[in-house]
């Protein structure tokens, strides 16, 4: 009898069981606040399917996701399975939760996760492209990853003991950050590649949506705390990608960025908002020689000891910054100032102290004249005195002119001042520097905290230095022929209105009068300022070919900014230097000659200013022999022009003052009549003509930001040339 009850009783069991509701689970995480707006979306899709009640948020037993998103109470296992088919669309993890087996299937899911969570694996690899590691750890994590960026570059990485599977992908975004790139979660069963930037204007999933380390947004609440006095630390915490926005409605931080500064940022809210105070400040250690997750431990241990008998109010908070390799210090200044020292002497290396040389590649400039700037700076003694100070910042600031660095520290002298004033022994210092003209590399010699500040010095004066293209026109014009055909040159030159096209100081192409200027705006040219420069030669074209103008020369000349630089047309004449005459009848007269340049001189002095501006020091010497010198003992004349102008980019300057006058005698008279002796006068006339020429130097400089826009530059000056005498020629045969 109570074997037929115990059966009867089994059997109802199985039948309650068969009828009992199912479970479907489409979601977890760690609050349940976090649910609530997917549980929202997930009641519309399913509105027409399923009661809004039974798509609820319910407790789970697993120690971290305690919460789950399910629909619940779904009448049998078929209407449970044909729901769940709708739903892997969506959302790829879900699974049913049958209530006599909900048990076995929690520890069954929790044991799974737990396991993948804990399970560890070996890496250790050497100049892996970064492709490939992305391939590697989507076939380790099983993750899809679309590689929806280009991704260039390799990979090295040492393992000395195994890391957890789950932190492959955050190793990953790690890499790709280097390249300015990062995973996102598509959130349709697969991660991207994207670029940083990207990622954050595409938005990123809100903080505890996602299961990888990936850039997200989350909004952190600060109390009683001002939003003006937090963003300023915020925005010193986050990466370059990141963004941190306010809403001063609701007194809020909105951050994007990476988790692991997120958390930072929150652990600072956290602490000030529990001592807020006036005084409250933030004090940053960046820790140089070793891994801050090494001494963590220790400084807390520290500061709590030290203020163990201290108000609360009086205390620090310690906070670790992982990302940036730093201790974040929270409290009051006297607070702080008690055991700043005592934190930073934890970074200390054994091998700190121990002196070493390295080697520095210069790509942009003379290795010679680095070490001369160097030299200046490392013998005073404030240097020595601030170099713990300055090796602590990532950047040295540029300093503009007569501003002082830490303490003391004027700005260094620029390279070519330095290079006149020859090398220096550094005085107080032990640094020993030098460089290799071969391989054009400065030498360092002193501690690694040393040559690291002295590598960023070098980086800010290795920079690429912008040059200067200057395209001189030096001509000698003719003062009588010029005033025949109505020209003088002056400072209008190249200008255009209603009336004509001004060339130099006077009117030119009256009856068309803009038609050149326009056709040249048209040629497509990207000259700064072509129909200027355009007008400008087309009008010394034009006294070219009526031998108003003798256009000596037309040399063009790149300059680096800041640095001197010279053309010298002319020629080379004998000139006797010693003379020795002849005692003997056997003997001969002795002339000793020495080789002389006589021509024109140009130096220039570019330098870049401001608002696409250069500066021009300009130096002209004219030097030439005078009409009826002797050979050998000639009679020259000197004629010197210096001077400095502002132009913009691509104006011309025209140098000019440099007179001279050539007088000329002639004689006409009658054949044979004129040669009649005392009578011949009568018969002739002599004529004296005096002939003034001025000496023009039209510079037109041109910034060249690239090397690569100066072939650019040049073609395009070529067609401005043709253009230019073809529309002079034609204004000269209407």
């Amino acid at each position: 009898m109570k074997q037929t009850i115990r059966t009867i009783f089994m059997l109802w069991l199985v039948a309650v069981s068969l009828h009992a509701s199912v479970d479907i689970v489409v979601g977890a995480s760690r609050q349940k606040s976090a649910l609530q707006p997917e549980m929202q979306k997930l009641r519309t899709l399913l509105a027409a399917e399923v009661p809004a009640g039974k798509i609820r948020i319910i407790p789970s037993s697993h120690p971290v996701w305690k919460w789950r998103l399910a629909v619940t109470g779904i009448a049998t296992e078929g209407q449970a399975r044909r729901l769940l088919a709708k739903l892997r669309s969506r959302y790829a993890d879900a699974y049913l939760l049958r209530p006599d087996k909900k048990r076995l299937r929690d520890s069954v899911k929790e044991g799974e996760a737990a396991a993948k969570k804990d399970q560890t694996i070996e890496i250790n690899f050497t100049n892996l492209k970064i492709v490939d590691f992305i391939k590697m750890v989507s076939k380790i994590t099983g993750k899809n990853i679309l590689i929806s960026e280009p991704v260039e570059g390799n990979v090295e990485f040492v393992g000395t003991r195994p890391i957890p599977e789950s932190k492959l992908v955050t190793l990953l975004n790690q890499v790709l950050a280097s390249k300015k790139l990062t995973l996102l979660d598509s959130g349709d069963g697969y991660m991207r590649v994207v670029r940083s930037a990207e990622a954050v204007r595409s938005g990123p999933p809100l903080a505890n949506r996602t299961d990888i380390e990936q850039i997200q947004t989350e909004i952190i609440p600060l109390g009683s705390l001002k939003v003006m006095d937090v963003i300023k630390q915020a925005n010193a915490l986050i990466s370059k990608s990141g963004k941190v926005s306010v809403s001063n409605d609701t007194n809020t931080l909105i951050v994007t960025d990476y988790p692991a500064n997120i958390r930072v940022i929150k652990e600072i809210v956290r602490t000030l908002s529990a001592q807020n105070s006036s005084d409250k400040t933030i004090r940053y250690v960046r820790f140089q020689h070793v891994d801050v997750d090494s001494v963590y431990s220790k400084v807390s241990q520290m500061v709590r000891a030290y203020f163990s008998n201290f108000a609360k109010s009086k205390q620090v908070r310690v906070i670790e910054s992982p990302s940036a390799n730093s201790i974040i210090l929270v409290g009051s200044r006297k607070s702080i100032a008690r055991v700043i020292a005592s934190v930073k002497a934890f970074d200390r290396s054994s091998d700190q102290k121990r002196k070493d040389i390295e080697m520095v590649l210069i790509k942009n400039t003379d290795a010679a004249e680095v070490v001369k700037v160097l030299s200046d700076l490392i013998s005073s003694e404030a240097f020595s005195k601030n170099i713990d100070e300055m090796a602590d910042v990532e950047t040295l600031p540029v300093l503009k002119k007569g501003e002082k660095g830490p303490k003391g520290i004027a700005k260094p002298k620029s390279l070519a001042k330095a290079a006149e004033e020859g090398p220096r022994t550094a005085g107080n210092s032990d640094i020993k520097i030098t460089y290799d003209k071969q391989l054009n590399a400065v030498m360092i010699f002193g501690t690694e905290q040393e040559r690291r500040v002295l590598k960023k010095i070098i980086h800010q004066l290795d920079t690429e230095r912008k040059q200067v293209y200057v395209k001189a026109r030096i001509l000698e014009i003719n003062n009588q022929k010029a005033s025949q055909i109505g020209m003088q040159y002056g400072i209008a030159g190249g200008v255009t209105d209603s009336s004509g096209l001004y060339a130099l100081s006077t009117k030119i192409g009256l009856s068309d009068p803009t038609a050149g200027v326009t056709l040249a705006n048209t040629l497509g040219l990207k000259i700064p300022d072509v129909s200027r420069i355009m007008a400008l030669g087309a009008a010394i074209s034009m006294l070219s070919q009526n031998g108003a103008a003798d256009i000596i020369s037309e040399p063009s000349i790149l300059c680096i900014n800041n640095e001197p630089s010279s053309i010298y047309v002319g020629k080379t004449i004998s000139v006797v230097s010693q003379s020795s005459v002849a005692t003997t009848t056997t003997d001969i007269n002795r002339n000793v000659y020495r080789r002389e340049d006589i021509g024109l001189t140009l130096d220039i002095v570019p330098r870049i200013s401001s608002d696409n501006k250069v500066t021009l020091g300009i130096k002209i010497v004219s030097e030439d022999i005078l009409p009826g010198s002797v050979i050998g003992l000639p009679k020259t004349t000197k004629r010197v022009v210096q001077t400095s102008a502002i132009v913009k980019n691509g104006e011309s300057v025209i140098v000019g003052g440099m007179a001279r006058e050539k007088v000329s005698k002639s004689r006409e008279g009658v054949p044979i009549l004129r040669n009649i002796p005392l009578m011949g006068k009568l018969f002739e006339r002599e004529d004296v003509s005096h002939e003034k020429t001025t000496l023009v130097v039209v510079l037109t400089p041109f910034i060249i930001n690239r090397s690569i826009d100066l072939s650019q530059l040049k073609e395009e000056l070529g067609k401005l040339y043709t253009f230019e005498q073809s529309y002079a020629m034609k204004q000269l045969h209407r």
